[in-house]
Protein backbone atom coordinates (compact mmCIF):
# COMPACT_ATOMS: atom_id res chain seq x y z
CA UNK A 1 0.00 0.00 0.00
CA UNK A 2 0.92 3.45 -0.82
CA UNK A 3 1.71 5.79 1.32
CA UNK A 4 -1.57 8.15 0.72
CA UNK A 5 -3.31 5.11 0.60
CA UNK A 6 -2.78 4.08 3.77
CA UNK A 7 -2.62 8.05 4.71
CA UNK A 8 -6.75 7.86 3.52
CA UNK A 9 -7.30 4.56 5.01
CA UNK A 10 -6.57 5.68 8.38
CA UNK A 11 -8.47 9.09 8.07
CA UNK A 12 -11.54 6.79 6.69
CA UNK A 13 -10.87 5.02 9.82
CA UNK A 14 -11.12 7.45 11.78
CA UNK A 15 -7.66 7.45 13.61
CA UNK A 16 -4.05 8.72 12.41
CA UNK A 17 -1.59 6.66 10.13
CA UNK A 18 0.84 5.42 13.90
CA UNK A 19 -3.03 3.87 15.29
CA UNK A 20 -3.31 2.10 12.24
CA UNK A 21 0.39 0.76 12.50
CA UNK A 22 0.06 0.11 15.97
CA UNK A 23 -3.73 -1.99 16.26
CA UNK A 24 -4.48 -3.16 12.87
CA UNK A 25 -1.37 -4.38 11.05
CA UNK A 26 -0.44 -8.41 11.00
CA UNK A 27 2.29 -9.64 13.38
CA UNK A 28 5.19 -10.74 11.64
CA UNK A 29 4.71 -14.50 12.88
CA UNK A 30 1.10 -14.13 11.40
CA UNK A 31 2.54 -12.94 7.61
CA UNK A 32 5.05 -15.42 8.34
CA UNK A 33 3.09 -18.26 8.96
CA UNK A 34 0.61 -17.70 6.01
CA UNK A 35 3.81 -17.41 3.21
CA UNK A 36 5.33 -20.42 4.79
CA UNK A 37 1.77 -22.54 4.88
CA UNK A 38 1.12 -21.12 1.22
CA UNK A 39 4.55 -22.75 0.14
CA UNK A 40 4.17 -25.60 2.09
CA UNK A 41 0.43 -26.62 0.13
CA UNK A 42 2.49 -25.73 -2.90
CA UNK A 43 5.00 -28.46 -2.37
CA UNK A 44 1.86 -30.85 -1.00
CA UNK A 45 0.19 -30.02 -4.24
CA UNK A 46 3.44 -30.56 -6.66
CA UNK A 47 3.26 -27.33 -8.12
CA UNK A 48 6.14 -26.01 -5.76
CA UNK A 49 8.65 -25.89 -9.39
CA UNK A 50 6.08 -23.51 -10.79
CA UNK A 51 6.70 -20.75 -8.64
CA UNK A 52 10.70 -21.56 -8.60
CA UNK A 53 12.63 -18.36 -8.49
CA UNK A 54 10.00 -16.46 -7.31
CA UNK A 55 8.39 -14.38 -4.01
CA UNK A 56 6.17 -16.64 -1.56
CA UNK A 57 3.22 -13.60 -1.90
CA UNK A 58 3.10 -14.69 -5.68
CA UNK A 59 2.02 -18.58 -4.48
CA UNK A 60 -1.46 -19.21 -4.94
CA UNK A 61 -1.32 -23.03 -4.00
CA UNK A 62 -4.12 -24.84 -5.93
CA UNK A 63 -6.88 -27.39 -4.51
CA UNK A 64 -7.93 -27.63 -0.66
CA UNK A 65 -6.42 -29.47 2.66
Amino acid sequence: MQPNELDWLSKHMGHNVEMHKQKYRLHDAACEITKIGRLLMAIDGGTADAYHGRRLRDIEPKGTI
